[in-house]
């Protein structure tokens, strides 16, 4: 299995045969509505010929949640009613930060709200939002990160939305895990850069 297979396997937990990895692109707009200026944009969009998805878009968060207030959400996606079908509870969540997000102090949900609007639009049902952060063992700040990621999660499962939020440890534990040692020096520079680069968090 190649490194961009198995890297974008690691992410949800699966292996999907090598022939249904279709393509991955960097940094692709979603357009929620052609009328607003700026679209949201996926940091990672993998196709797939076949599978539970046809989109599995991955949002990477690395010193963001330690470092950057959370925004609220514009009242403008609130408006796209077509796109709220079905989604009650995410519904819920996004009158609550509206217009400012005094709910999360590190989860950036409007982002993510947005996101999954864009991706409703382009794919209907048919894709997965993966979030990815990086912990920090032992810091506050990260423990309540994962509260707010687990929280969140909970509100979009009970939707019915395919989410899966992983950690860079987790999907660098899955990666080593999963090579025959072919990428070992390939994995071995991705620990080291983001270990070594870790977001400063003040532990207890």
């Amino acid at each position: 299995m190649g490194i961009q297979t198995q890297h974008r396997s690691a992410f949800v937990g699966i292996r999907p045969p090598r022939e249904s990895c279709l393509e991955h692109r960097l940094e692709v707009a979603k357009p929620v509505n052609p009328q607003f200026t700026t679209p949201p944009h996926i940091d990672v969009d993998v196709s797939f010929a076949n599978g539970p998805w046809k989109c599995a878009a991955i949002e990477a968060k690395f010193c963001e949640p330690y470092s950057q207030k959370p925004r609220g959400l514009k009242r403008c996606y609130l408006d796209q009613t077509a796109l709220w079908e079905g989604r009650p509870n995410l519904r819920n969540l996004a009158e609550a930060i509206n217009p400012v997000n005094r709910m999360h102090s590190s989860l950036h949900a409007a982002q993510l709200i947005q996101h999954l609007l864009g991706l409703r639009k382009q794919h209907d049902k048919s894709f997965v939002l993966i979030y990815l952060w990086f912990d920090v063992p032992n810091a506050p700040d990260a423990a309540t990160h994962r509260q707010e990621v687990e929280s969140f999660g909970r509100i979009l499962k009970s939707d019915g939305i395919a989410f899966v939020s992983r950690t860079y440890q987790e999907v660098f534990q899955l990666l080593c895990t999963g090579d025959d040692g072919t990428h070992r020096l390939y994995l071995k520079y991705l620990i080291e850069r983001y270990t070594h680069s870790a977001p400063a968090v003040e532990s207890p």
